[in-house]
């Protein structure tokens, strides 16, 4: 029973890891958005933004893994050679080579 509530215990906390890791993703490629947008101010009508829009303030704490990630595609931009911590072996080749 203890073997089964550790395994049970080990598997919640991957589960979190990962959902963290897709909200810091998120909020890195929101802020990179917003940044490329503030920079190149786009006089697109979809794609301009407000004058009173401000740039966001970076939060390194919260886009960790999506930063992380980022730097390795930029190392390696062909997928299967990338490598960064939480990264799912095999389903990245796999995409890649679909596509």
């Amino acid at each position: 029973m203890e073997q089964a509530s550790k395994a049970l215990k080990a598997y919640k906390n991957r589960k979190k890891a990962r959902q963290k890791a897709r909200e810091e993703e998120a909020c890195y490629v929101e802020y990179r958005k917003a940044e490329i947008l503030a920079k190149f101010k786009p006089k697109v009508g979809a794609l301009r933004i407000a004058d009173e829009a401000v740039f966001p303030k970076r939060r390194k704490g919260s886009m960790g893994f999506g930063e992380r990630k980022a730097h390795y595609l930029s190392i390696r931009p062909k997928p299967c050679y990338a490598t960064w911590l939480g990264r799912r072996r095999n389903i990245i080749e796999a995409k890649f080579v679909i596509s």
